[in-house]
């Protein structure tokens, strides 16, 4: 049976819920940190968890506001043996253009992967760190979409230099957010390597499909997110293909 305590971020979120059942389904105690009472008792309240016939107290949550604030995760990531850290500003819409979408999409994604990682390192009993980074973090738009994409080749250790805004859409601040906190991640986990104990792990999906457990009626799947992507595949914006790389929710 699987010991030790796991703190989940983004569990609000497609992907992030999917994570936080499979970790919950394997025998693990969870902490689900979220940004309010409300996204907690949302969470809590879904009627897939009544599927996994959870222990007393399996699951647990830990209220932080602002996940960029100093120490943000300090107290959540005491007596944690893994963190897993899904959470990530995403746009809502294809032609959503936001004032300050560098700080709003870029600061937000290094400042809380970083607050991960330092939390991790104070705990002094975690183990490992699981962070979802993007595949567009190791290939740029262009060689994604571009006339030449069928041509490059991504490899596990492929990564973009840091994309400076102002960005025109919130689509393409985005990446730059994905790029940016994957680039600090790895530079912070080379300047204290000896000092931490603890493994990191970024893993790189690209599109995610698959069942949404959290959908309880149609209309619950029509998110801006979701037409988002259906309208990229249906080459309504963009007629260039989307990679073939596209990973399923339960991969």
């Amino acid at each position: 049976m699987p010991s030790g305590l796991v703190l989940i971020t983004g569990a609000g979120g497609y992907i992030g819920f999917a994570v936080l059942c499979e970790t919950l389904r394997k025998g693990y105690y969870v902490r689900v940190a979220v940004r309010s009472t409300a996204k907690g008792d949302a969470i809590a309240s879904a009627p897939f968890l009544e599927t996994l016939g959870l222990k007393q107290d399996q699951i647990t949550f830990v209220t932080i506001p602002d996940f960029t604030a100093p120490h943000a995760f300090d107290e959540a990531a005491r007596d944690c043996k893994h963190i897993i850290h899904v959470a990530s500003p995403l746009p809502t819409a294809l032609d959503a253009v936001t004032d300050n979408n560098e700080e709003i999409f870029v600061g937000t994604a290094k400042k809380g992967t970083l607050a991960i990682l330092k939390a991790a390192r104070a705990a002094g009993t975690v183990e490992r760190v699981v962070i979802t980074t993007s595949y567009t973090a190791m290939r740029t738009l262009d060689a994604m979409f571009g006339p030449d994409s069928a041509d490059v080749v991504t490899a596990a250790e492929s990564r973009i230099p840091d994309v400076p805004g102002p960005y025109p859409v919130d689509m393409v601040a985005y990446p730059a957010s994905k790029i940016a906190a994957l680039n600090a991640s790895e530079a912070w986990m080379n300047e204290h390597g000896e000092e931490i104990g603890f493994d990191l792990v970024s893993i790189a999906p690209s599109f995610v499909l698959g069942r949404n457990e959290q959908a309880q009626k149609p209309d619950d799947l029509l998110t801006s997110t979701t037409l988002l992507l259906l309208n990229m595949l249906l080459g309504l914006h963009n007629p260039s293909p989307l990679p073939s790389a596209v990973a399923h929710i339960d991969d």
